[in-house]
């Protein structure tokens, strides 16, 4: 079914919470379509290589390979499905499951979902009438998804507590009302973090009785297509620098996984200048004391004053000294108009800000959890480099070990991370091109070397319009600075979810390059789609 164009709404102009206006994103324009028919027809690969499809549905990734296996059949890999609510761009998750499956003629050979987060596995939700109708050989998971890890059980363990957390705070954010935009805004923050990690019945029990929550909304998108390659071949779960992966039929392909690290230090580093993120620093310990779920003493230990010096706003009504409580923290009967109701001398709600920040890095840390694969070519070794949403502590892990004899390869053979990044002709960015999730030095700068150099291309899944206006403070998705250092290696073969290709200047790349780019390209509203010979 070929899918319909939409027309754009009108959208305000972001607000830039450090002052001005927030740089204008390039609209949404859709790309000058082709015939239909190669909409939803069967997805034919080339005769060697790989051809890599990027669907156009909105703020997320979903990816669909294809490889020609050794008899001429086609093997079909799909790399994660989802989107961010709301951030519907040229089509919707339907007409994207649904191509999925014509153009797989309703086999999926392999899928790897890379990380948990709506944006990567909401479409295996709320499609799972299509998905629920494929044959899916085989899933591939990180390691931080098996239940028999034991480091995995702990952060498992320590994440649900984390949003049993979240839960209270709302609470206790809308049981204080919202007295000023600030508590609204964190208020709005952390539901929109809750909305997609737990289901409504979860988020109720988790207000009640959370021993009882099942699991989060998005495990439950990993569950669709875990139970059908469960009924075939299985569910494996991977970890960094082990053997490379070969997947059968495709002779001589191999799949280098380079994380998530098992390391809790690499999980907890997110950002490119090396700041690290602890669940329960001192930054958190006011947040912490919100947690529903822990009993008064683990509570009152994470309080910021000793309760001595503490008293409470339903006591203070009570008081001895409660006209002077009335008087001056704005107790009692509401203020006349325009009278001060003095209620800035409280810090009865003020610690429950900090959740917002908490909030946020909690995000940050399952991107950090993103399987990495390194998909090797067998003839000419070239690389295609898939890094799901990984952040600064994932990209470092990768270079602290290599693979040789001892990892699974031939006796004398040596492969090292910067050997494969300078072989690294197709980049799929990080988190939409985020300020953290593409590195330059041990990444962006080391791909593409040598006989490699004039190859590079690189796929952005970003709505930018959705991410400037949406939220509070905008995404820069892709952030300006990145997405230029991406344009300038790939000397403009970049392929952009929201956005027309557009020729660099002839200086930067020959009409001839640009032409046999485009000639192992398509374009229409559903997807971009782009040829990696071998």
């Amino acid at each position: 079914m070929a899918p319909k164009r939409t027309s754009k709404p009108k959208v305000p102009k972001p607000t830039n919470p450090e002052g001005g206006r927030a740089p204008k994103a390039e609209p949404a324009e859709p790309a000058s379509a082709p015939d239909p028919a190669a909409w939803s027809g069967v997805m034919t690969p080339p005769a060697s290589g790989v051809k890599i499809r990027m669907y156009r549905q909105g703020h997320g990734d979903c990816f669909l390979l294809a490889f020609r296996r050794d008899d001429g059949k086609p093997f079909y890999m799909l790399i994660d499905c989802g989107m961010k609510k709301g951030s519907k761009l040229q089509c919707d998750i339907t007409e994207v499951a649904e191509n999925i499956r014509d153009a797989t003629g309703g086999h999926l050979n392999l899928v790897a979902i890379t990380h948990e987060h709506e944006d990567h596995v909401s479409g295996f939700k709320s499609e799972h009438a299509v998905f629920d109708g494929l044959t899916i050989d085989k899933l591939w998971l990180a390691w931080t998804e098996d239940l028999d890890n034991e480091l995995a059980d702990r952060l498992r363990t320590r994440y649900k507590d984390t949003l049993l957390g979240l839960v209270a705070a709302a609470g206790q954010l809308e049981g204080l009302g919202a007295r000023d935009r600030s508590d609204t805004r964190v208020h709005r923050i952390i539901d929109s973090l809750l909305g997609f990690e737990l289901s409504d019945e979860d988020r109720g029990l988790a207000a009640t009785d959370p021993a009882k929550i099942k699991g989060r909304t998005n495990k439950e998108g990993i569950l669709v297509v875990k139970r059908r390659a469960d009924e075939r071949e299985g569910t494996v779960y991977l970890r960094p620098h082990t053997k490379p992966l070969t997947v059968p039929g495709v002779h001589g392909v191999r799949f280098f996984v380079l994380g998530p690290p098992e390391n809790e230090a690499s999980l907890k580093d997110m950002d490119p200048q090396g700041e690290e993120f602890h669940f329960a620093t001192a930054e958190e310990r006011f947040f912490l004391a919100a947690f529903a779920s822990s009993p008064p003493t683990v509570q009152e230990a994470h309080q910021p004053f000793e309760s001595r010096y503490r008293i409470p706003v339903a006591k203070a009504a009570d008081h001895e000294h409660r006209a002077f409580f009335k008087e001056f923290y704005g107790l009692g009967n509401p203020p006349a108009a325009g009278d001060d109701d003095r209620s800035w001398r409280r810090i009865d709600g003020d610690w429950l800000r900090s959740s917002e920040q908490f909030a946020i890095r909690m995000s940050s840390y399952i991107n950090n959890t993103s399987l990495v694969m390194a998909i090797e070519l067998p003839r000419t070794k070239k690389v295609l480099l898939f890094v799901g949403d990984a952040q600064r502590g994932n990209w470092v892990s990768w270079h602290k070990q290599e693979w040789d004899s001892r990892s699974g390869l031939a006796n004398g053979e040596e492969v090292t991370v910067t050997d494969l990044m300078g072989r690294t002709v197709f980049y799929k960015v990080g988190h939409h091109g985020s300020h953290n999730a593409t590195m330059n030095k041990g990444g962006l700068q080391d791909m593409a070397q040598g006989e490699f150099a004039g190859q590079f291309v690189a796929m952005i899944p970003a709505n930018e319009q959705w991410a400037l206006t949406t939220n509070d403070p905008p995404w820069r998705h892709p952030l300006d600075a990145i997405y230029k250092a991406i344009l300038k290696k790939a000397k403009g073969r970049v392929f952009v979810m929201d956005r027309k290709l557009k020729p660099p200047a002839a200086q930067v790349l020959s009409g001839a390059e640009w032409q046999a780019f485009l000639a192992n390209s398509t374009q229409n509203d559903l997807f971009y789609e782009f040829t990696v010979e071998d």
